[in-house]
């Protein structure tokens, strides 16, 4: 694992920020040590920061990496696939570089069920353009056919959907059935089936 090329704007811990938040799909980092959160007695983000990077990259990558393969080994545990966004992890400073050192929160709200949804959308969507050929520089007349949960996740990330996966709304048409894993949102299960029509633009 190595940084991943950011902006100029980002400071160096914030590079350091970003691996972990990409790597895990999370969106947020909370910093804890003697039970206590960072922000309870650090005045501003360096000094929170200062608590988890040192400036040594190596030093500080391992600790990245530390960082991640907990958060990854406990969300293999849950069986909650990295597509699935989740909203934090909250890092044991008095544990650091131990397996036990990052907690998730799997806590699994409806914008984040939601995202992960669409998520599953454009991962399908592209799967079924390797499966039929299509080229990058290609665009794809898109249609799918869904309950009213998938309606609602494709009004919401419809511009996301179509920019990941190269294509436009379609009018008509129905050819590869993809069905995709079944969800529960409010103690209620949602099943839902994908049709994604592969046409010219």
């Amino acid at each position: 694992m190595t940084p991943k090329p950011q902006a100029n704007t980002q400071s160096y811990s914030e590079q350091m920020f970003t691996n972990i938040t990409e790597e895990l799909n999370i969106k947020q980092v909370i910093l804890e040590k003697n039970g206590l959160l960072a922000t309870d007695y650090c005045d501003n983000e360096e000094a929170m920061c200062s608590l988890l990077f040192t400036g040594n990259i190596l030093k500080d990558m391992d600790t990245v990496r530390s960082i991640v393969k907990s958060g990854l080994s406990q969300r293999a545990e849950a069986k909650i696939k990295i597509r699935q966004p989740l909203q934090s992890t909250t890092v044991n400073l008095d544990l650091l570089l131990t397996q036990t050192s990052a907690h998730i929160n799997k806590t699994l709200t409806r914008d984040l069920l939601e995202e992960g949804l669409s998520n599953e959308l454009i991962h399908a969507i592209n799967g079924l353009r390797r499966k039929t050929g299509t080229q990058i520089q290609h665009r794809i007349s898109l249609l799918v056919i869904a309950g009213a949960y998938v309606e609602r996740v494709m009004d919401k990330y419809r511009d996301a959907i179509h920019a990941e996966t190269l294509s436009k709304h379609g009018n008509s048409g129905t050819n590869y059935p993809v069905v995709l894993k079944t969800y529960s949102l409010d103690g209620s299960p949602k099943e839902y089936l994908a049709i994604v029509k592969i046409g010219s633009i």
